[in-house]
């Protein structure tokens, strides 16, 4: 193991060890300086399925933050609450929209169990918790595997992302819209006029 691999691995702290934190039953910390949870966190994590809940989502993000100093390679699910009152006139906004979608299909595709994969750490708050999912039924069929070089055809581009809430737009000016450029060749008059300004010396 090199150095740069053994510094993305938090060491273990004896005192954490001895409190058999790992082991099944309830334990309580008090008195603690804030950021030793992230210590904790960060040395449990990826043995089981964890699920973390903080306060507010200003907790959660200082969390977030401290977790990537002790364990820079964790995976970690963020899990926000909706932005908005039940029963509200005004929707939620589009990015809390697409970070809660985000989280529960990236819970929906992690099987660790039938892959070496460690498990990813649930980071969620009080009020996300309190608030009903949909089913995981409904993420079904919702991933779109992209790879370089593999063909695929613009409709099923476009008729993916508007079965999956995405909004056509003709300017994309916020997340969750998309437009559709059509490429059209140039007439034969403007690629030839191209074509000998690309053999000027200048360009």
């Amino acid at each position: 193991m090199s150095l740069a691999d053994r510094s993305r691995v938090p060491s273990p702290d004896p005192a954490l060890e001895r409190l058999g934190l790992d082991r099944p039953g309830r334990r309580v910390l008090a008195g603690v300086p804030e950021g030793l949870d992230g210590r904790v966190l960060a040395q449990l994590a990826g043995r089981a399925q964890m699920l973390h809940v903080c306060v507010d989502d200003a907790r959660m993000a200082r969390l977030v933050e401290a977790l990537g100093f002790f364990a820079p390679a964790l995976e970690i699910v963020t899990l926000p609450a909706w932005d908005c009152l039940p029963y509200d006139r005004v929707s939620p906004h589009r990015d809390s929209v697409a970070r809660r979608i985000d989280a529960l299909g990236r819970l929906t595709e992690a099987q660790p169990t039938q892959s070496r994969r460690p498990h990813p750490l649930l980071v969620t708050t009080v009020a996300a918790l309190l608030q009903r999912l949909p089913p995981q039924e409904s993420f079904t069929g919702a991933l779109l595997t992209l790879a370089e070089g593999a063909e695929l055809a613009p409709q099923t581009l476009v008729e993916f992302l508007a079965a999956n809430g995405y909004a056509r737009s003709g300017t994309v000016a916020e997340a969750g819209e998309f437009a559709v450029r059509v490429h059209r060749p140039l007439p034969q008059r403007l690629s030839r006029a191209f074509r000998r300004r690309e053999r000027r010396p200048a360009l």
